[in-house]
C-alpha cells in the first residue's frame, strides 16, 4: 500500500536543509522516508509521482530546478491554514 504524502513535506525538506539541495540526495530522502511507490498530493492535485509533484511545484513558482539543484522558495509557500495561494 503506497502513502499519499502532502507536498509541503518535501517543501520542508527543502527548508531544513537549507533551501537548496541536490535533487538525487531529496528522491533519496523521500523513497528511504516514504517509500519508492508514494503518492504525493497538493490543496489542487492528487495522485502525483515524485517528479510529477517537482513539476507541479516549479509551475506555482515553489521550487526551481537547475541541473541536479532544486531550490525551493519559501516566500510562496503557503502556510498551514492559508489558503489563499495560487493554484
Amino acid at each position: 500500500m503506497s502513502l499519499n504524502i502532502h507536498g509541503h513535506e518535501i517543501l520542508e525538506r527543502l527548508v531544513s536543509a537549507g533551501g537548496n539541495l541536490a535533487l538525487s540526495a531529496l528522491r533519496d530522502a523521500a523513497t528511504r522516508a516514504y517509500g519508492a511507490d508514494a503518492k504525493y498530493f497538493t490543496c489542487s492535485a492528487q495522485g502525483m509521482s515524485f517528479d510529477e509533484l517537482l513539476g507541479f511545484l516549479s509551475q506555482r513558482n515553489k521550487l526551481a530546478i537547475a541541473g541536479d539543484r532544486v531550490t525551493v522558495f519559501v516566500e510562496n509557500i503557503c502556510k498551514d491554514g492559508d489558503h489563499h495561494h495560487q493554484h
